[in-house]
């Protein structure tokens, strides 16, 4: 996050792609926590996330264990005029299958 720091101390404004690298890589490292302060950051900075966005989250939230809240995100995405595709289902499907949840992944 260093070279985001520098960024912005050079004027250089980050775009969704620029946030979509960076909260992916927290995620590969396990940090979903600050995935989640990047991700909110870049929605204070009123960049609008797409589909490829909402599926890292998805995926990392569900790396993490918590179906429950991908699944949040998952039914939110219609109202945000975003349809989720087969990935995110699938990551869904997945996350509640190995938490034993057979109700919630049926």
């Amino acid at each position: 996050l260093k070279l985001l720091d520098k960024m912005l101390k050079d004027n250089c404004q980050p775009n969704v792609i620029t946030y979509t690298i960076l909260i992916e890589a927290m995620i590969v490292k396990g940090e979903i926590n600050e995935a989640t302060k990047l991700y909110n950051e870049m929605l204070e900075r009123r960049l609008e996330p797409d589909m490829h966005v909402y599926n890292v989250m998805i995926k990392g939230i569900c790396k993490e264990g918590l179906a429950e809240k991908a699944l949040k995100i998952l039914r939110s995405l219609p109202l945000q005029g975003d349809n989720p595709g087969i990935f995110a289902y699938n990551t869904v499907f997945k996350a509640f299958l190995d938490q034993g949840n057979w109700v919630e992944g049926e």
